[in-house]
């Protein structure tokens, strides 16, 4: 699964002829690893938040059964 280090450590080959700009490579590189970071945080974030509702919910299902 991708990750912000495999990101953060992706190297790409030096070619002879018409090659990457390694700056531009490496700039795109911190882009994408800072989103990549932050939507996983948010997306855990979430997750956490909506487990919580899930367990309240089955709590009050079971307190209604009763």
């Amino acid at each position: 699964m991708l990750n912000d280090a495999l990101i953060h450590y992706k190297r790409f080959n030096k070619s002879l002829f018409r090659g990457y700009n390694m700056n531009e490579v490496d700039e795109f590189l911190d882009t994408v690893m800072k989103d990549y970071t932050y939507l996983e945080h948010v997306l855990v974030k979430e997750n956490d938040i909506l487990k919580k509702e899930i367990e309240q919910l089955r709590g009050r299902q079971m307190w209604q059964r009763k």
